[in-house]
């Protein structure tokens, strides 16, 4: 399949409105000098393509993962209990904001790096944004 039976499709009206996004796929026109029209088709799922232009997602809970950027809990109704994480289908890059207010700092994975000079303030709106490096590295700062 190349670019322009797309384009022909849109011409003839093969267009839906809702899919299963795990299986179904979205062709590309990719830039590419090899070929004499100067792209190549290529396909993504729409699960895939839709994370990769969305913005944030809210969500509530503290269990972190990395799959997707996300807002966790809001300043109104923030998290209050201890951090956790799930790095299954972690992607390199994703930077998650976790709202936090409790009398003690929360506890976080092992995995985690404070970095830079901020600290946890018991008792105040703190927001903890943390970013997935590797297996074995989330580094996180805080602000207030």
């Amino acid at each position: 399949m190349d670019i322009l039976n797309f384009i022909s499709w849109i011409k003839g009206k093969r267009i839906v409105t809702s899919v299963d996004t795990d299986k179904s796929l979205i062709p590309i026109g990719f830039k590419d000098g090899r070929r004499d029209d100067d792209y190549l088709a290529i396909a993504m799922t729409v699960k895939d393509f839709g994370y990769a232009i969305q913005g944030a997602e809210q969500t509530t809970g503290l269990n972190i993962n990395y799959t997707n950027q996300k807002i966790y809990n809001t300043a109104v109704s923030p998290g209050t209990g201890n951090i956790t994480e799930n790095l299954l289908d972690a992607k390199l890059g994703i930077v998650q904001k976790i709202y936090h207010n409790s009398l003690i700092a929360p506890s976080t994975p092992s995995t985690w790096v404070l970095i830079g000079a901020g600290f946890y303030v018991p008792g105040t709106l703190n927001i903890i944004y943390a970013e997935w490096n590797s297996s074995t590295r989330v580094e996180y700062w805080i602000t207030q």
